[in-house]
């Protein structure tokens, strides 16, 4: 096979996994804010919202915008980055699910700036 083939096959799997994971991130993001506990838990948890708001504004906006142009390498960084946004904001649905205490998971997020 073509290496410039197996390039591009490889940059149009990552750019559908890129759009996917942004569709999912999107979702999860508008699911958790209307979710029955969310306003409450918000209102004991101060740091929720930033929490919730920082996993999509830090890739929906950046990302976008530079696609194009990306290489294989900075997609597939991209890629990941959503995942771990998408895992992340999966356990802060969990925790609202399960009526667990987010304070700890809001910590932890804090701490690593």
């Amino acid at each position: 096979m073509h290496k410039t083939a197996v390039i591009n096959r490889t940059r149009y799997t990552l750019l559908s996994d890129r759009r996917r994971a942004l569709f999912e991130l999107h979702k999860l993001t508008e699911s958790i804010r209307t979710h029955a506990r969310y306003e409450a838990a918000a209102a004991c948890c101060p740091g929720l919202e930033g929490l919730v708001s920082d996993q999509f504004a830090h890739t929906s906006g950046a990302l976008c915008g530079r696609a194009c142009q990306a290489s294989n390498p900075v997609l597939e960084r991209d890629v990941g980055h959503l995942y771990s946004s998408l895992a992340a904001l999966a356990k802060v649905w969990v925790a609202l699910e399960d009526a667990h205490d987010l304070e700890p998971l809001v910590a932890a997020y804090y701490a690593t700036f």
